[in-house]
């Protein structure tokens, strides 16, 4: 089994590496600004999808000061640099008046809670 790193910057991006060998699998232009909180949910438990059986996806949720949350889906997909094939926009959450200082994600209920000023 993989395992993988999750980093942010200051200037907004958000790169997802394969820690065995540290290869850079993508980066997200995620933030206007420093990101200041980050978080992996792995796959969820198998489901019943079109008739056949998938799990669902890794999502990987960034915080920034922005006031932003981005949430991403990974498409299973190993890009490089560029993020080809990786972790895609799947929401954003932009309604908060200040920075976001931490996000979480919660296996009950789906929840995702975020922290700011």
């Amino acid at each position: 089994m993989a395992l993988y790193g999750v980093a942010g910057d200051f200037a907004g991006n958000v790169r997802v590496y394969e820690l065995s060998s540290l290869a850079l699998l993508c980066t997200k232009e995620a933030h206007e600004g420093l990101v200041l909180g980050l978080d992996w949910c792995p796959p969820g438990p198998q489901s019943e999808r079109g008739g056949a059986r998938q799990a669902g996806p890794a999502l990987l949720a960034s915080a920034g000061a922005d006031g932003a949350i981005h949430v991403f889906a990974d498409g299973g997909g190993r890009g490089g640099a560029d993020g080809a094939d990786g972790y895609a926009l799947a929401n954003m959450l932009d309604e908060h008046a200040a920075a976001v200082t931490a996000v979480r994600f919660r296996s009950v209920a789906a929840c995702l809670p975020a922290a700011g000023e």
